[in-house]
């Protein structure tokens, strides 16, 4: 009975991480800074990763939009996921279900998705 619960956790868990679109485990993230938003159909956040070789902080984003999946790319997004919402209404409906992995970063910074700023200038932000 307790072998069969914890393969129920385990599976929970695997499922959660798939539905999210996380890359690797955040524990192998290095960098001390995250950007969340909440991003339409006409989000400006591909300037914000460009140069994702540059990047000294992570992305996450949650799509609001009438697509049925996650319309962009996912290259160089550790968290990608549907979900209808404001920005800060979705910022704490991630920061509830990982408190842990927010507290892990030295700053957060929830941008709006219509904000056209590169890599290079939002590393000057996080670094001055």
């Amino acid at each position: 009975m307790i072998i069969m619960y914890h393969i129920l956790i385990i599976f929970f868990v695997i499922c959660l991480l798939m539905s999210l679109n996380v890359k690797e485990p955040f524990s192998a993230y290095k960098k001390k800074f995250l950007i969340f938003s909440s991003i339409g159909d006409n989000s400006k956040h591909p300037m914000w990763i460009k140069d994702s070789n540059k990047m000294l902080f992570d992305v996450a984003l949650y799509y609001y939009g009438d697509r049925p999946e996650f319309p962009y790319p996912k290259d160089n997004i550790l968290i990608s996921k549907k979900h209808k919402g404001l920005k800060f209404p979705n910022f704490r409906e991630f920061y509830i279900n990982h408190k842990s992995i927010v507290d892990s970063y030295e700053y957060v910074w929830i941008v709006d998705d219509d904000i056209e700023i590169n890599t290079r200038d939002i590393n000057m932000m996080f670094v001055t």
